[in-house]
């Protein structure tokens, strides 16, 4: 088990933890869409189909008022 005075040494990793972080999002997105893209923007696809009809019946019933 590391200690966090192991981690954090002197000429250590430089990258700041978000940036890390977020690039390793990054590349799990990408790694994902190549992989497995009807799945990765089916999901998407799907998931803006249906609030964009909420939003359509939304906005309609408001037209009857």
């Amino acid at each position: 088990m590391l200690l966090h005075e192991e981690i954090y040494v002197e000429g250590g990793s430089t990258l700041n933890p978000r940036r890390h972080g977020f690039g390793d999002l990054g590349q799990a997105i990408t790694y994902v869409s190549e992989k497995k893209p009807l799945f990765f923007f089916g999901i998407a696809g799907a998931v803006f189909t249906i609030i964009e009809l909420i939003l359509d019946a939304i906005g309609r019933g408001k037209e009857k008022e």
